[in-house]
């Protein structure tokens, strides 16, 4: 997770996995404080992406009887934290 990879990981990454048909994709946008998800993967890109909200509760589609606060894999500290990676 890092801010200054966004981009990439928002478009680039998402098409490669998406191609490799992963079912479901990640990124922490750290600038917007939100969490946002691909799923339903096809040839070429994910049919769905969400941006869920940093005072939501999101599931994983591959463990539906978990689910956690946005805000738990948000670094403390708001808009304009520095760069974390995981």
């Amino acid at each position: 997770m890092a801010d200054t990879s966004l981009e990439v990981d928002l478009e680039e990454k998402a098409v490669l996995y998406a191609e490799t048909l992963v079912p479901e994709y990640w990124v922490v946008n750290l600038l917007e404080r939100v969490l946002v998800v691909f799923r339903e993967p096809e040839r070429g890109g994910y049919q769905v992406r969400t941006s869920i909200e940093e005072n939501s509760r999101v599931t994983p589609k591959a463990w539906p009887d978990v689910a956690f606060e946005v805000s738990a894999i948000l670094p403390q500290g708001g808009r304009g934290a520095p760069d974390e990676a995981f």
